[in-house]
């Protein structure tokens, strides 16, 4: 921009991938990867990885009407010629998450994954604990945190949402 920075990208974020002598620039406008690059996203302002996945916070992302309720997006470190393989998103108006996207929740403000597989004979996907300052109660950010099965198809399946009062 001849003026300087894009007012629309500023603080929308961007993950800097690097593998090997591979580099690769992963955001919201990226192939495969949810949700639109905008304003206040804060894209990899939270990150975490294991050895097969990495998980991606995006606590600002406005869900719906709902500015700052949050998103994370799991990751493959699986390369198919190109940038890391999106396993999939969600937030807390995917389906079987507990909670309703709501303004200020920043979901996905705290994140940790590691490999993870329900039986033996299943093939291994990433179990992913998520913090967002949702309000409990008459507590406006109390806080809560959601554990996410996130099979190798991206499949979601949430294990369990804690809150002081569990």
């Amino acid at each position: 921009h001849e003026d300087g920075p894009d007012i629309r990208t500023v603080s929308s974020g961007i993950v800097h991938y690097v593998r090997g002598g591979s580099v690769s620039l992963i955001h919201q406008d990226s192939a495969g990867v949810a949700g639109v690059r905008e304003f206040d996203d804060f894209f990899g302002e939270y990150l975490t990885a294991s050895e097969r996945f990495f998980v991606v916070g995006s606590p600002g992302e406005a869900v719906g009407s709902a500015s700052g309720a949050g998103m994370v997006h799991v990751f493959s470190h699986t390369l198919t010629g190109g940038p890391p393989t999106p396993m999939g998103a969600f937030h807390q108006d995917t389906a079987g998450i507990t909670g309703v996207a709501e303004r200020w929740d920043f979901f996905g403000i705290g994140l940790a994954v590691i490999s993870y597989r329900p039986t033996i004979s299943q093939p291994v996907g990433a179990l992913v604990a998520v913090g967002s300052q949702e309000g409990v109660g008459a507590a406006e950010s109390a806080g809560m945190a959601h554990l996410v099965h996130v099979s190798p198809q991206g499949t979601l399946r949430q294990l369990a949402a804690i809150t002081q009062n569990t």
